[in-house]
């Protein structure tokens, strides 16, 4: 075995004390680290760690996992695997992991004279020690749980790399641990298993897709996903590997989230299917047929049990706004038998029904009441005075039938008393959904369900909104952060739309385990998702986050894919900018507002992306994984870019501009509106060659472009000779004044 040899590093990476300090997200930019730690230092040498042992904590699964992270860089950088043992070796380096509660991970700390404990860091907490123990070298990857010295891998391998043609770890120290505890930052796809159906390779290539998002979810340091009830399978076949997905998930500390709901259509006699309440077709609720609730509460422990669920949230009617929560007023005839006007003893009774089978059968899955209303205005003390210009974007309508600040006191009062019941009446491990909102209401939530964990629900976009390239919004979750509770946060949907959502899910998992980065903010208010309000990329997210999450995602084409998202542009608005700009979007008077600014930005990105393409035809451009990123998921995202800023930037161009000669008419300067309309008209042909370019290029690389949806296919069928007869019409019109 050779001997360990010390490298020591210059340049970026100085020499121990040659070097000022440095904050943790400049070393987490040196080692493309996302999420930066809370305290991470680098000492300036590495350590050559071939032949090295790593000593696994013995029956901690995630301690193998993690030695399994480690190996797996190892045999990326073209290193031999590192044995994997369960006692330390007699000679030679070690790599020391697992919790610190094992007496071999006690021993380390004790000679390192690192201090590690279950409440310190905490939860999913770890640290990273170099040092020696009986003159030999060992690195301490130790977890205050078994998680924590997961996440302690994960860090490390990130500080494997290669130096002087040797596989080295880079000498630091880390102390780590998240602010949030449980960070549902992704979705996990079980319904790609299901469609393959009885195609064995299909199933098992959907299969292991499904790992590779798994572990792409664990060194981002995810611990939940999104998950749908409906895609789980009936068929025993698919449902095993399914199955398979979840286990494999679970040794990795990630589980499903799954939103579950009241409707009981299925579960109900004829008779009572004829009583029931039916807001929408297919929906049916009762709250007093508790026959058919334990039914389907049995029905959701054995499912949350088989798939290892980390969440089921149960969702009960969701109508009525304030006035009618859950439109009680129309409720069956059995429930005003069994609950007269008491609405919040029929919703405690249904609760607790359905969780105390999911609890018996499934002890480990978290449950979450989805208490309508679940948006929180109503519980500051000055709703009843300020009602009326709490109803904004996007919650407008919650309280649209309030019409006096008697009847707003009348309508808080009941809330309050409703909502103070069923946080008395629930376990107080029963997290309580909060949907998002500026701090002031998050604590007036918080406060009403005082000792209960809350769920934040939210929503990157508005409805028809942005959808840009990178969403900055991400760094409010500090709004939401309380340091003595161990509340959830839920990514609920915004992220998927005609851009990569991979690089916005990175994005999240930065503020969600580290919000205190420096342009982390807790000032989010129900503007903030609006891109005129909090959609403008920060100094810090340019600089730092997004070329990180680039190359982590994109290899040798992060420089121009770190363009295209810190210039947040927006195919969905230069697409359809009236339904980006309409109040189920960016809510703004003037449509074409920044067509100029998004036509510019565009024509200088397509640009770059063209010289890009050049570079990769020529096989000049490596991958994350491969020498050539034509053989990389990546390229997909790459020509993705290329077509529609290509495409994009004509159409912003025509848009901007005939949007300026509409407004030279109505400002009666005719003139230089036909002027305007006759040079554009004049470049139509081109501009139809340019976007007849952009899509034969991109076709020609025989790689499918991920999807963009209603999107994509209005820029697909986007003809810029369709522009020909609007500036007709405006040279027509300037004739006739």
């Amino acid at each position: 075995m050779s001997l360990t040899r010390i490298v020591l590093l210059t340049g970026a990476m100085a020499m121990a004390g040659a070097a000022p300090a440095q904050q943790p997200w400049q070393v987490a930019e040196q080692l493309d680290l996302v999420p930066t730690p809370q305290q991470i230092s680098l000492a300036g040498g590495g350590l050559e760690i071939a032949g090295w042992r790593i000593v696994v904590a013995r029956g901690s699964v995630m301690a193998g996992v993690g030695a399994g992270e480690i190996n797996d860089r190892v045999a990326a950088l073209g290193g031999e695997e590192l044995a994997v043992v369960n006692e330390p070796p007699a000679e030679g380096g070690q790599i020391v992991v697992g919790p610190c509660t094992d007496s071999v991970v006690a021993a380390v700390a004790g000679e390192l004279g690192a201090t590690i404990t279950p409440d310190d860091p905490g939860p999913q907490g770890y640290l990273i020690e170099f040092g020696s123990v009986d003159g030999r070298p060992v690195i301490l990857c130790a977890g205050s749980d078994d998680l924590g010295a997961l996440y302690a891998c994960v860090t490390l391998r990130h500080m494997i790399q290669v130096r002087e043609n040797m596989i080295v770890a880079l000498v630091g120290s880390v102390r780590d641990w998240p602010d949030f505890r449980y960070r549902c930052d992704d979705r996990v796809d079980l319904r790609g298993i299901q469609r393959a159906g009885d195609d064995e390779a299909a199933r098992q290539a959907a299969v292991d897709k499904v790992k590779r998002q798994i572990d792409r979810c664990l060194r981002s340091k995810v611990n939940h996903v999104f998950g749908r009830l409906w895609v789980l399978a009936a068929d025993e076949t698919i449902r095993a590997a399914q199955e398979d997905v979840v286990a494999y998930a679970a040794a990795r500390g990630i589980h499903p989230r799954f939103v579950g709901n009241t409707t009981i259509g299925e579960y109900l006699t004829d008779e009572q299917k004829q009583q029931a309440f039916e807001p929408r077709e297919n929906r049916m609720y009762m709250w007093s047929a508790l026959d058919a609730h334990r039914e389907k509460a049995r029905f959701y422990a054995e499912t949350m049990r088989d798939v290892q669920a980390g969440m089921l949230a149960l969702h009960p009617v969701d109508s009525g706004a304030y006035v009618d929560p859950e439109k009680w007023s129309q409720r069956p005839e059995p429930d005003r038998e069994r609950y007269g006007d008491d609405r919040a003893a029929a919703s405690i009774e249904q609760f607790k029904l359905y969780f105390d089978l999911i609890r018996e059968r499934s002890p480990e899955t978290l449950l979450e009441a989805v208490s309508y209303p679940y948006h929180y205005q109503f519980a500051l003390p000055d709703f009843p005075e300020r009602f009326q210009e709490m109803n904004v974007s996007p919650y407008g309508n919650w309280w649209r039938a309030i019409e006096s600040e008697e009847q707003a006191r009348e309508v808080q009062q009941t809330l309050m008393d409703y909502h103070r019941r069923v946080s008395e009446a629930l376990d107080p491990s029963v997290f309580v959904t909060f949907r998002e909102a500026g701090r002031d209401v998050f604590l007036a939530c918080a406060n009403l369900y005082e000792g209960h964990p809350v769920t934040i629900w939210t929503y990157p976009e508005t409805y028809e909104g942005w959808h840009g390239t990178f969403f900055p919004q991400a760094r409010y979750a500090k709004s939401f952060v309380r340091e003595d509770y161990d509340d959830y946060f839920f990514m609920a949907s915004g992220v998927t739309r005609a851009r990569d959502p991979r690089a916005q899910y990175l994005a999240h998992a930065e503020y969600l385990w580290n919000s205190g980065v420096p342009d982390g903010s807790d000032e989010f208010t129900v503007s903030s998702r609006l891109y005129r309000v909090g959609g403008q990329v920060t100094d810090y997210q340019r600089e730092s986050l997004i070329p990180r999450i680039a190359r982590i995602l994109y290899g040798g084409a992060a420089e121009e894919m770190a363009e295209v998202m810190a210039a947040n542009v927006s195919y969905n608005y230069v697409a359809l900018p009236a339904d980006v700009m309409s109040s189920r979007g960016e809510d703004a008077e003037d449509t074409f507002a920044h067509m100029p600014d998004q036509a510019q930005k565009m024509e200088a990105l397509s640009h770059d992306l063209a010289a890009l393409m050049d570079r990769i035809e020529a096989g000049e451009v490596a991958g994350p994984v491969s020498d050539d990123i034509r053989e990389d998921a990546a390229f997909g995202w790459v020509l993705f870019h290329y077509q529609y800023t290509g495409i994009g930037a004509v159409k912003a161009r025509l848009e901007a501009r005939a949007d300026r000669c509409r407004k030279l008419l109505a400002d009666g300067n005719g003139e230089e509106a036909a002027r305007l309309a006759a040079e554009m008209r004049a470049r139509i042909p081109d501009m139809a060659g340019i976007c007849q370019r952009a899509r034969e290029r991109a076709a020609a690389a025989g790689v499918p472009i991920p999807g963009a949806g209603p999107t994509g296919e209005a820029l697909d069928a986007f003809d810029p000779g369709s522009f020909d007869a609007v500036f007709q019409e405006i040279e027509q019109q300037a004739a006739q004044r």
